[in-house]
């Protein structure tokens, strides 16, 4: 029963790509694909050849299991058995009125099911009863329970070492970069005017050998 003024009743979520997509979830998809493109068109390629087929290797790897946790996590219902088993139905708002909690003495007011444990709760989000609730993830869209909480971990932790895996390909680029600079660039002296540290070298060799020039006629006259 609604109460008065509330909206009409709605069907419940049953997998994460399911309309309206939630803004968080469609920007993981764009870090994702822009991450993605730098690693392999930029930080790889970059990279001494010796050491490509190994980064190249193990980024595809993350990626793929990424994509395929991802996809488990999102489409897997974590619901009710009973809820999964029945035909999605407009679900209707809880009557304040008569009862104080969506789900009291193990049924669900909203679901019209009885749950199968103390760990079952309604999702608000996905509008139905999940079991093994642990909690609504905005990015995937959709809930974790104990029926996809396996592959919600595999997600996170693949998208942990992706990200630690760029990171550090970037920061090895930085320093190739920056010791390749070093070995190529000639530092410059001020000293009267910018020389260079070859230049400087020049001037003091030279200077030595007059020196030892001079020395040397001294000693024979």
């Amino acid at each position: 029963m609604l109460n008065g003024g509330e909206s009409a009743p709605r069907l419940r979520r049953q997998h994460g790509f399911q309309l309206p997509l939630h803004p968080l979830q469609v920007s993981g998809w764009l870090a994702l694909a822009v991450l993605s493109v730098g690693a392999f068109l930029v930080l790889v390629p970059a990279l001494p050849a010796h050491a490509q087929p190994a980064c190249l290797a193990a980024l595809s790897a993350l990626l793929l299991l990424h994509l395929a946790a991802h996809l488990a996590a999102a489409l897997l219902d974590p619901a009710e058995p009973a809820l999964r088993a029945r035909r999605p139905e407009p679900v209707p708002q809880l009557d304040r009125a008569k009862h104080a909690h969506v789900i009291e003495e193990g049924r669900c007011h909203l679901c019209g099911i009885r749950t199968t444990g103390a760990r079952t709760k309604h999702c608000s989000a996905c509008n139905k009863c999940v079991e093994s609730f642990d909690h609504h993830c905005k990015w995937l869209n959709h809930c974790v329970g104990g029926r996809n909480y396996a592959p919600f971990l595999m997600c996170v932790s693949t998208a942990v070492a992706a990200a630690a895996l760029v990171a550090i390909l970037a920061i090895a680029e930085l320093a190739l970069h920056h010791s390749h600079w070093l070995d190529t660039e000639k530092l410059q002296v001020v000293a009267g005017g910018r020389r260079t540290n070859t230049s400087l070298v020049t001037e003091i060799d030279c200077g030595c050998m007059r020196c030892c020039s001079s020395d040397y006629l001294l000693e024979t006259l």
